[in-house]
C-alpha cells in the first residue's frame, strides 16, 4: 500500500512516499487538522519530481496530502472514509483532474509541539 513519511529536519519536515505512479511528477497540499475538506488545501509544491520532498510547515497542527501528476492533469486526491473522492484544492496547481486512472494519492498528519513539530504516522489513502 502507498504511504507517507513525515519526518522534522530542523525548522522543515522532510516528506517522503511510495507510490504506483510511473512517470508522474507530484504535488503536495497542506491543510488544517480539523478541516478535512481538501478543497481548503494550499499548495507546498506543485512540481515534484520523485517521492519526496523537503517543505517548510505552517505554524500550528497540519495534514499533508501528495497528488500525482502527469503533464497539466492532477490524480485523485484519495477517497474519504465513506468511499467518496476527496475535492480538489481551490488552490490546485492545475486545474484539470483526472480520478480515473489507478494512480493514488496518500495522506500524513502532523500536530504542532511548543516548538517543533513531532513526526508525522504513515497512514492510507482511506484515512479522512
Amino acid at each position: 500500500s502507498n504511504s507517507v513519511r513525515v519526518t522534522k529536519n530542523g525548522s522543515k519536515l522532510d516528506i517522503s512516499w511510495s507510490t504506483n505512479c510511473a512517470n508522474h511528477q507530484f504535488e503536495i497540499y497542506e491543510g488544517t487538522i480539523g478541516d478535512f475538506d481538501t478543497k481548503n488545501t494550499t499548495q507546498v509544491n506543485c512540481s515534484v519530481v520523485g517521492t519526496s520532498a523537503t517543505i517548510t510547515p505552517s505554524a500550528g497542527s497540519h495534514y499533508y496530502i501528495v497528488v500525482a501528476r502527469r503533464y497539466n492533469t492532477e490524480g485523485s486526491y484519495g477517497k474519504t472514509s465513506s468511499g467518496s473522492e476527496r475535492n480538489q484544492s481551490n488552490n490546485a496547481c492545475v486545474s484539470s483532474r483526472d480520478t480515473t486512472h489507478s494512480c493514488t494519492t496518500v495522506l500524513a498528519p502532523v500536530r504542532e509541539r511548543k516548538p517543533p513539530v513531532r513526526r508525522g504516522a504513515l497512514l492510507r489513502t482511506s484515512r479522512p
